[in-house]
């Protein structure tokens, strides 16, 4: 009985050491399955992070316009990693509907005059995930008075551009009027409501256009009431896209004959360089750069240097092949 302890001693280290050798080889098998992801990853392509990070709440959650009949809300703006995409408002815990990230306002006009109602603003990305609910907002709506508001504002007046590029316009137009007070300003583009301003903004740039591009512009105005102003209409027109230089930069060995040049592409910012071999001479005037679509060859003067500087001055979109040779001749 003496002997016991020893023998039970022994058997458990034996025990550990053989259950320390099979965790080794678990280990050893999980450390091999990396390896495999990371050639699956490699063979597949690069895959990417899926978008889990919910924006932040819209803030300062508050009101710019009461009546018996509406509310108008605003808010201050929401951030997120990836970009915000809506606003969704709700009503006493109900979804009431969604705004552009550009609007930051929304007039609701369906509340019920002498009623409590409290409202809510979440913040969407594109992934669809929500932001935390805003700060709640409670308003009293007053009870119903008067006769309920018909009257729409005026048509904003003068509605002009500014400033016009290939990828954007600026306009501005004079504010609108109302009995009860113009609320939001609407502006479209080609029937389509891109931003809602409130109606101390009387100006705004829409961007994302595409060059040399027709748009109809149409800014209009509403009231608290929801009533809403004739439109006011413009066609406009986006600039032509800049003139783009190709630029590259080659060697070519003078003197020789016609030699094509590896293929230039619209994206490299280099000046083209052609280079005379190491211990020639290169007349002035001597090469020339040579494409169809040039009326007559450029032609590279040296001026006692061996490198020559040629621009091409070719319209080509980035990213696009163009394919040029040069001519060095033989000086006399």
């Amino acid at each position: 009985m003496l002997f016991l302890p020893r023998r039970v001693s022994v058997l458990c280290a034996s025990l550990l050491f053989l259950a320390a050798c099979g965790g080794g080889g678990g280990s050893e098998s999980a450390g091999e399955s990396v390896p495999s992801q990371t050639t699956s990853s490699s063979s597949g392509g690069s895959l990417s992070t899926p978008d889990t990070q919910a924006p932040s709440s819209p803030e300062a959650l508050g009101f710019s316009g009461l009546t018996a009949t509406s509310v108008l809300l605003k808010w201050g703006g929401a951030s997120d990693d990836r970009g915000v995409s809506a606003y969704d408002i709700y009503r006493d815990g109900r979804f009431l509907g969604s705004v552009s990230v550009n609007t930051l306002v929304y007039l609701d006009t369906a509340v019920n005059p002498n009623a409590t109602h409290r409202y809510q603003v979440k913040a969407r990305d594109a992934a669809g995930n929500l932001s935390p609910a805003s700060a709640e907002l409670v308003i009293n709506v007053p009870p119903l008075v008067t006769a309920r508001d018909t009257q729409a504002p005026t048509a904003p007046g003068s509605l002009r551009t500014t400033q016009i590029s290939a990828s954007s316009l600026s306009l501005s137009w004079l504010p609108a009027t109302d009995d009860t007070g113009v609320a939001v300003y609407d502006v479209l583009l080609n029937g389509t409501v891109i931003a809602s301003l409130t109606s101390t903004t009387t100006n705004y740039t829409a961007s994302g256009l595409r060059p040399s591009t027709s748009y109809t512009v149409t800014v209009r105005a509403r009231d608290t009431s929801g009533n809403m102003s004739l439109a006011a209409t413009i066609q406009v027109s986006t600039a032509v896209a800049a003139r783009r230089v190709v630029r590259a930069r080659r060697a070519v060995q003078a003197p020789a004959a016609v030699r094509a040049l590896p293929v230039l592409r619209a994206h490299q910012a280099a000046p083209a360089r052609l280079r005379a071999a190491a211990g020639s001479r290169v007349r002035r005037r001597a090469v020339r750069v040579l494409h169809p679509r040039l009326r007559r060859p450029l032609r590279a003067a040296v001026a006692g240097s061996p490198a020559l500087r040629v621009r091409l001055p070719l319209r080509r979109p980035a990213a696009q092949a163009v394919p040029v040779a040069a001519r060095a001749r033989r000086p006399s």
